[in-house]
């Protein structure tokens, strides 16, 4: 096995050494293309995606514009890993290439010395993190991510996240770090897009299902009174965003932890949903974002439609059997 993670850590370190000598402009048209190829080849990611879409946008959309938002966003994918690829020269142009909204929000929130939390998703920019702590340089960033499961990339993604002025926090026993992070005036960020194992979640409507959502941001948020800053990197095109920072989530607190906690995972689930539907071509519809239920089941009918003949699924555009039949079971 290590040999293997030297490898696949070898072939990633290879192919970043040699991408970033390409124009970052010809590296977005090559990605392109190649993101366009690769969503005819995956059929069961693309099902997937459609069945995403239909569940969550289904009434208010067309099979057509279905297809169309999964495409943009498979090919958005790609096009995040060329930034990433050239985050360093991104960061160099910062006042060409970025531009900022409510960062007065945070402005106001370092000066009363306070540590907060910022979260978003897999939306738009969301490999790049270091634009946080280009903007506001010298302030104590953590980025809370799942360990890899190759040591040698984890440390490649350690030394990315400490070159552009900010570290990795893994989700193993982080409740303590990220406590003593903000209490030290730090800035956690969080992505909160998910699903979250059972164990982990707590169920709140998104998209007007019920969806496994991580609950220790929330559960830290309220019992320590942490602001939750919304905090979004919407692409403008290949390369350019507009970084938008919102106020603090409000919500009310009652006498049980248990409902604080499914308050708060919902007021962040609800500012999430929000801005995927001003772009929803801008988010990853790739994850099975509705896999569990809460009886602690699991989503049985796309697996079902899957072994029913997704082709001819597909042909017909019914990428779902039912919602209504999906929300009986």
């Amino acid at each position: 096995m290590k040999i293997v993670n030297l490898m696949v850590y070898g072939m990633i370190r290879g192919f970043l050494l040699f991408a970033r000598i390409i124009p970052m402009r010809f590296t977005f048209w090559w990605l392109g293309l190649a993101a366009r190829l690769v969503y005819r080849l995956v059929p069961r990611r693309r099902a997937l995606m459609l069945w995403n879409l239909e569940l969550a946008l289904g009434a208010e959309t067309t099979p057509e514009e279905r297809e169309r938002i999964a495409k943009q966003s498979f090919i958005n994918l790609f096009i995040s890993v060329g930034e990433l690829i050239h985050m360093d020269s991104i960061v160099a142009r910062l006042d060409r290439q970025v531009e900022f909204e409510g960062d007065e929000i945070v402005e106001g929130l370092l000066k009363e010395g306070r540590g907060f939390f910022i979260f978003g998703g897999h939306f738009g920019g969301w490999m790049m993190p270091s634009l946080f702590p280009a903007r506001f340089p010298g302030v104590e960033v953590g980025m809370v991510a799942r360990p890899l499961r190759n040591p040698y990339l984890q440390g490649l993604l350690e030394y990315l996240a400490d070159k552009f002025g900010g570290r990795v926090i893994t989700t193993r026993g982080t409740g303590r770090e990220i406590v003593e992070t903000v209490s030290r005036g730090g800035v956690v960020g969080l992505y909160m897009d998910q699903e979250s194992r059972r164990d982990q979640g707590v169920f709140v409507k998104f998209f007007g299902r019920e969806a496994s959502s991580h609950v220790v941001p929330g559960h830290l948020a309220w019992k320590h009174e942490i602001p939750l800053v919304p905090y979004w990197i919407p692409r403008v095109k290949p390369g350019h965003f507009r970084v938008i920072f919102r106020e603090p989530l409000k919500y009310e607190l009652t006498d049980d932890p248990e409902e604080n906690n499914r308050r708060v995972t919902q007021a962040i689930a609800g500012e999430v949903e929000r801005t995927i539907r001003e772009r929803p071509e801008q988010w990853l519809w790739a994850h099975n974002r509705w896999r569990r239920r809460a009886d602690g089941t699991q989503e049985e009918t796309f697996a079902r439609k899957k072994r029913r003949g997704r082709s001819k699924a597909r042909k017909k555009g019914d990428y779902l059997s039912s919602v209504d039949q999906a929300k009986k079971k």
